[in-house]
């Protein structure tokens, strides 16, 4: 299997929310094979941007998302 098939199949899973047999339409890609491509996607973005962007939120985070998932009536969970 070529590298962008993978890729694709991976962003329309993440992306567009499709399941994991989706792509085998397309693509002709079994499930197991798109699930290996949408972990090994994320683990590449996690390693490649953790240090710059995935952080512990703070107090103040929350309160403010919280503050605007509410002026957006969208329902908190904590």
């Amino acid at each position: 299997m070529h590298a962008l098939p993978t890729v694709v199949a991976a962003l329309r899973v993440l992306g567009d929310g499709e399941a994991a047999d989706g792509p085998d339409n397309n693509f002709r890609m079994k499930k197991s094979t798109t699930n290996a491509s949408v972990k090994s996607f994320i683990e590449i973005i996690v390693h490649k941007y953790e240090s710059t962007y995935l952080r512990e939120s703070t107090d103040e985070d929350i309160t403010r998302i919280l503050a605007s998932n509410k002026d957006r009536e969208f329902p908190c969970r904590l």
